[in-house]
């Protein structure tokens, strides 16, 4: 089977955030610098300032800690698409938008961009996944073939793709897994 696309600043941004698997951590870092901050701007406040008033003392953190969790989380959301707006603009990235061709055959997956071309048999292939709009051949934790679903003509083409990728794929592991 074979494919000719080109990715948009969007569909990269899309697999970042929906598609590659995000730090474990950054649920937790986002909770507690969302209420760590807060927290210690008030109990800088109550420490430096000598406020007569409770409402005094209270009104001025709060309204910082509305501020901050306002902006931190609209940044928080926006990081991905900033990130990778970003390495597209350094150097050389910009040539990962070029015009590619994959081709997948029962031996190996093969992907062409301008002169450049990737070949990887499927032993070497760490996953195929797949969300509503993308389908990604994972060669590494930072390494992947992205096909957008929107270059198949039909759903039931992309559904073959997939499928195809997926026979293979399995096939290699059983394979690996017998000489294991």
């Amino acid at each position: 089977m074979q494919i000719t696309y080109q990715l948009t600043p969007e569909d990269m941004i899309a697999v970042q955030r929906g598609l590659i698997a995000p730090d474990p951590r950054a649920h937790r870092r986002f909770w507690t610098t969302l209420l760590l901050v807060p927290l210690i701007a008030t109990l800088l406040a109550l420490a430096v300032a000598e406020f007569e008033l409770w409402s005094n003392w209270f009104v001025t953190p709060l309204v910082f800690s509305l501020f901050w969790a306002m902006f931190y989380t609209q940044a928080h959301r926006r990081g991905p698409e900033r990130s990778v707006r970003q390495w597209l603009a350094a150097g050389q990235n910009a040539a990962i938008l070029q015009p590619r061709t994959l081709t997948m055959s029962d031996a190996e997956v093969v992907e062409t961009i301008g002169a450049q071309t990737t070949q990887v048999r499927w032993g070497g292939i760490a996953e195929v996944v797949r969300n509503d709009e993308y389908m990604l051949i994972v060669l590494s934790p930072e390494t992947a073939f992205t096909v957008p679903k929107r270059v198949f003509a039909s759903a039931d083409e992309a559904e073959q793709f997939y499928a195809a990728a997926m026979t293979y794929y399995k096939q290699a592991r059983q394979v690996h897994d017998a000489l294991a």
